[in-house]
């Protein structure tokens, strides 16, 4: 019997890995972690891992709220800015969307202040009750 190729070997790994994959249950949320993607008009935008939110306290004594993104995904969130710039991108957390500013620049550095009240203690809630 002659011995298969390198090459079908690693085929056949990456196979199995992909059908574990598929039967592995996602891992479960961190807390102050919640889903979130973004959609412009030609293009949506998935991120690889979920959004950590913490609540600060702004200059004024209100509560805003910081999402951080994780590496890769800050870099991917800076090109999505600024392919669409000077157009409405829908900010979308556990599938209701929150708001839809206009991009006005390139985000960089993976962190982004969400200062509006009314989207503020909607973003609290889904921190303290989790998605509805």
């Amino acid at each position: 019997m002659e011995a298969a190729a390198p090459g079908v070997w690693e085929g056949i790994l990456k196979i199995v890995i992909s059908f574990i994959a598929l039967f592995t249950p996602p891992e479960p949320l961190a807390e102050g972690a919640l889903p979130v993607h973004l959609v412009a008009p030609s293009e949506v935008l998935r991120f690889a891992g979920p959004v950590a939110f913490s609540i600060v306290e702004n200059e004024y004594g209100s509560e805003n709220v910081l999402a951080t993104l994780n590496t890769s995904d800050a870099m991917r969130f800076a090109d999505f800015t600024e392919r669409h710039l000077d157009q409405p991108v829908g900010f979308v957390v556990c599938d209701v969307e929150l708001m839809a500013p206009v991009v006005r620049e390139r985000i960089e550095g993976g962190e982004f202040l969400i200062s509006s009240n009314d989207n503020n203690q909607t973003l609290i809630g889904f921190l303290q009750d989790g998605c509805p």
